[in-house]
């Protein structure tokens, strides 16, 4: 007999729905040292495949990552971050923002055969039954599937007109259903 997986990461969709434990919202003194840590990149002219932690220093955050990290390896295993500073960084700054938090998260692999680190979730055109093709540059809808990474993240600038949405399970919920 199989064993019922059990633990933090065991979830349905209706215990996120049902809390918020999951979420955090950046505070306004969080989102002022985002802002630094990319003015400091951005003045020192440091490309994002050089950045290191130290480039992108944001102390306060730091313990916040740290958590963040241990609840994607041993607790739920997703987090919701709210409230980064979109009105007053550009895509660029953005880019930036999100490759150096990522930093105090993890260690950045390439998505595609075409090397990308960062991603646009974007459609543009590509064939479903092509070569190239990749989910996040077409229209069409992706079923569920695994990513080749211990955590990926993902952040939306701009949500889609239509479509776009991200759907989330649990691998020990599903095992425990089968």
């Amino acid at each position: 007999m199989i064993e019922e997986a059990t633990g933090p990461a065991n979830w349905l969709g209706e215990d996120l729905q049902n809390s918020d434990s999951w979420i955090y919202r950046l505070k306004d003194e969080e989102k002022a040292e985002v802002e630094q840590a990319v003015a400091h990149v951005v003045e020192q002219k440091i490309a994002p495949k050089d950045m290191t932690t130290d480039d992108f220093s944001v102390p306060l955050l730091t313990p916040l990552l740290n958590k963040l990290r241990e609840e994607l390896e041993e607790g739920p295993g997703l987090k919701l971050l709210r409230g980064f500073p979109t009105a007053t960084l550009s895509t660029d700054h953005l880019r930036i923002m999100y490759w150096g938090i990522g930093l105090h998260v993890g260690t950045a692999v390439s998505q595609s055969n075409r090397n990308d680190y960062l991603g646009d979730v974007r459609d543009i055109g590509t064939a479903h039954d092509g070569p190239n093709f990749r989910g996040y540059t077409s229209n069409g809808k992706l079923t569920y599937h695994v990513d080749a990474a211990d955590v990926t993240g993902l952040f939306c600038l701009r949500p889609a007109k239509k479509g776009g949405s991200s759907r989330i399970v649990s691998s020990l919920a599903v095992h425990n259903e089968i």
